[in-house]
């Protein structure tokens, strides 16, 4: 009897013990993954948030403007809406086209150009006086490769268009085109390749290159001329030097980023970026990028 009782009270020892080694194995991990989830949006801050009204519902593109006002666009109707940021309105419509999808815009000097995703650019001109003049241009892009980003280089006296979807000729990369503004003329090869299998992708978990990085909006830095690309689908921004190589990845909470399709930074420096309603409110949000980060040894 007395050693059916002290067996009882070893064994009943072993599973106590046992059970707070595993608790606490379990608790490491937990930890653990509550620190690597705080961390990996520990990149950024938000500074300030504009809710958007119902007519920016699906904004799919903005550009700085000046004085604190953006120029923003909706993928179906053919308009520019100069939102200001001091007041939180819309200042301004400018109705450039019909219906469309619409993706993109940017403004150099009195002209604004906004890309449809089957790679035609509109060049608005004067658009911000009386009833502006609107031409076409063509490029070698299609509804295939379905184009949503553009910005004006200045430096490069062109426009840059990125490939979101399916690139022309590999599954490898997608490219950053340019449009000379200067001589009127698209270039066929890309400008520079955004590579998916580049080690800085190397913590996304995605089988399919074609979906490791879809570029939904691009924009220059303008204190460091790195070039900013967001991806709407899977919320991040990928950040690459001026000569196009990949340097870093920030990864954005979906809870606040739910679908970030539009990116601009202010003269300063101040970045933006816009999301479509996406079953909530549209905004703008600015954040910080924490510069102690910003270089990856």
């Amino acid at each position: 009897m007395i050693k059916r009782a002290v067996f009882l009270i070893i064994f009943g020892l072993l599973i106590i013990s046992k059970t707070a080694g595993s608790a606490a194995s379990n608790g490491d991990r937990n930890l653990k993954s509550e620190v690597e989830i705080v961390n990996k949006f520990a990149d950024y801050s938000i500074i300030k948030k504009w809710e958007l009204p119902y007519e920016l519902e699906e904004v799919s593109g903005i550009t700085w403007l000046s004085n604190d006002k953006i120029c923003c666009i909706q993928d179906e109707d053919g308009i520019i809406f100069v939102y200001n940021l001091k007041t939180s309105t819309i200042e301004k419509e400018i109705e450039f086209a019909g219906d469309g999808d619409y993706e993109g815009i940017t403004v150099d000097g009195k002209n604004a150009f906004v890309v449809r995703s089957d790679g035609t650019i509109y060049e608005v001109r004067d658009f911000l006086e009386g009833e502006p003049e609107v031409d076409k241009i063509k490029t070698g892009l299609t509804k295939k490769q379905n184009i949503e980003s553009i910005c004006v280089d200045k430096l490069g006296h062109r426009l840059l268009l990125g490939v979101k979807d399916e690139e022309k000729n590999s599954d490898r990369y997608k490219g950053i085109y340019a449009y000379d503004l200067k001589n009127d003329h698209f270039q066929d090869k890309p400008l520079f390749r955004i590579d998916m299998k580049d080690e800085v992708f190397d913590e996304i978990d995605e089988d399919d290159p074609e979906k490791v990085m879809s570029p939904s909006g691009i924009a220059i830095n303008p204190e460091s001329d790195e070039f900013y690309i967001v991806d709407g689908r899977r919320p991040k921004i990928l950040i690459m030097s001026p000569d196009g190589n990949a340097e870093r990845i920030i990864f954005l909470d979906e809870d606040e980023f739910a679908q970030p399709e539009g990116i601009t930074f202010s003269p300063s420096g101040k970045l933006y970026i816009s999301n479509e309603a996406s079953g909530g409110i549209p905004n703008i949000l600015e954040i910080e990028i924490r510069e102690k980060d910003k270089k990856q040894q």
